[in-house]
């Protein structure tokens, strides 16, 4: 708990400084595991061999030292001087990278980190000495946005980031004069952190209440040449939610003995997939399990959450009264007993009428888009196709989103890069799922970057195009609806073969059948 705010601690930031803390990324163990500058007891710190075997052990972050050389280039080295080949010393930043690599040539660029990591591996960034806009926009060409967070060291990069990127999570160190949870809390008002690092035996039990009560995270630094179970141990009997080590491969083998259950939820395995196993096939239920209820209906999405579905796709609508409902269609009378536009009618005059299944009245009643997230949270993914239409309507269901706390748990579906602008404006931590019409507007995407999946036609697809998408770390929607379902409806298993025939790099896939869809991939080997 040395490093961070060592000179300004008792300068009273502006009024809102602390303002909006913003989530961690998705990570598969409780707590996340941390490889110091990657697997660098086996190859170099901070290396692409190094971040590569801690990816391929399955860690939750590796931690990357960002510098800057002569010539502006940003490379993943910790210390601030190398020592030369004759035995001399130089500052990095007195060295172009070329002079760099002549020195140290497994020192890689932090653009070939980003490329290696992304999608793969979160980062924990330790901000050693770089310029924030420059190092956000490379951020932002990889599409790492939400698979980061960056530690902060001094007063000045909290500042810079928290007021250039506010959307980031940061990380830092308590002070050591801070021993009391008076004074943390005072800290806590003062500096907007996701997380905070420190050494076993460095926080008291009441500083450790207060920070799981104000959700931010306690990672500890565990690393030393020889970590040992007891040392583990300790470490946990404070409930931190991290460990940075620097042996990833025992660490994690010792976690799985003592926690065999390391996943938070469901959700978080989900999410794990979606960002991290491309190679892993996802199924969207269309308009919830609609085959055994009525379509966008409460009972119809928890049948999709117990058939163990990992996304299920609900639509938006705004009634006169200004509240969010799950409803496809403009007018009610297709789906239910009553008639009438749905922007005409209050909430309390849908709730009059009951949803159709088969033709048949049900008990069930158009539900409000809170009670919908409400039930998902923590379970499956939703997929929001916002048909309301105002941005009034957009706006209340980020807030509703953000109140929620559900921001990473849904996508929001955009019909074109005009929605799309709009709804990253509103709120930058909601994914937004971009619907591409032609390949033209598919490169249009991937040069902007920061969609997580786009979601194509099969009118344009061809495995050299959406091979691209798929190197870019963007997974790929398609529809089975229409003519596969059909098919697969009138026979099983055919349908859903020849729609993975015709586009075999498809990786997210949206039906009407969906738990025959989860059965026909479990099969092949495709989910888990």
């Amino acid at each position: 708990m040395q490093r961070f705010f060592m000179y300004l601690l008792a300068c009273i930031p502006p009024a809102g400084a602390a303002g909006q803390t913003y989530q961690l990324p998705v990570s598969r163990h409780t707590p996340v595991v941390i490889a110091h500058r990657g697997d660098h007891t086996v190859f170099p710190d901070n290396s692409l061999t190094a971040f590569q075997k801690a990816i391929e052990l399955g860690v939750d972050y590796v931690e990357v030292d960002v510098r800057t050389t002569k010539d502006d280039s940003l490379i993943a080295v910790h210390n601030s001087v190398l020592t030369l080949a004759d035995g001399s010393r130089k500052e990095v930043r007195e060295m172009t990278y070329a002079e760099v690599q002549m020195q140290a040539p497994h020192i890689p660029t932090f653009r070939q980190v980003l490329s290696l990591c992304r999608n793969k591996v979160n980062i924990y960034l330790d901000f050693k000495d770089a310029d924030v806009l420059t190092t956000w926009q490379l951020v932002q060409w990889a599409g790492m946005q939400k698979q980061m967070v960056v530690y902060v060291n001094t007063m000045s990069q909290y500042y810079q980031w928290h007021t250039a990127v506010p959307v980031m999570p940061l990380m830092g160190s308590v002070p050591d004069s801070i021993t009391t949870a008076d004074a943390l809390r005072v800290f806590l008002q003062q500096h907007a952190l996701a997380a905070v690092d420190g050494s076993v035996g460095g926080y008291s039990k009441p500083m450790l209440q207060l920070l799981a009560k104000q959700k931010v995270e306690v990672w500890l630094d565990v690393q030393q040449k020889r970590e040992t179970p007891d040392s583990w141990n300790k470490a946990l009997q404070e409930a931190p939610g991290g460990l940075q080590t620097d042996h990833p491969a025992a660490l994690l083998r010792y976690l799985q003995q003592q926690q065999p259950h390391a996943l938070k939820t469901r959700v978080d395995s989900i999410l794990w997939n979606f960002n991290h196993h491309p190679e892993q096939m996802l199924v969207v239920a269309h308009r919830a399990d609609h085959n055994n209820y009525p379509e966008n209906s409460l009972p119809a999405i928890q049948k999709a959450i117990d058939a163990g579905i990992d996304i299920v796709e609900l639509d938006v609508r705004e009634t006169k009264d200004k509240v969010l409902v799950v409803m496809h269609d403009k007018d009610i009378q297709r789906t239910t007993n009553g008639k009438g536009l749905v922007s005409d009618v209050t909430y309390a005059e849908l709730q009059r009428f009951h949803l159709l299944h088969d033709g048949k009245v049900t008990n069930a009643v158009i539900p409000r888009v809170e009670e919908a997230l409400r039930l998902t949270k923590g379970k499956i993914m939703v997929d929001l196709d916002f048909k309301a239409g105002t941005a009034s309507a957009r706006e209340a269901t980020f807030a509703l989103v953000k109140k929620l706390h559900m921001q990473q748990e849904v996508l929001f579906f955009a019909y074109d890069e005009e929605d799309a602008v709009a709804a990253r404006q509103l709120d930058f931590e909601v994914p937004v799922m971009l619907r591409v019409h032609n390949p033209a507007e598919v490169h249009k995407a991937l040069q902007v970057g920061g969609y997580p999946v786009l979601h194509i036609d099969d009118s344009f697809y061809s495995d050299t195009l959406i091979q691209q998408v798929r190197l870019a770390g963007l997974r790929v929607w398609s529809n089975a609806l229409g003519d596969y379902d059909d098919k697969e409806e009138v026979q099983p298993g055919t349908g859903f073969t020849e729609l993975f025939t015709t586009q075999p790099l498809l990786n997210v896939v949206q039906t009407n059948y969906p738990e025959q869809l989860l059965a026909f991939l479990r099969k092949k080997g495709w989910h888990k």
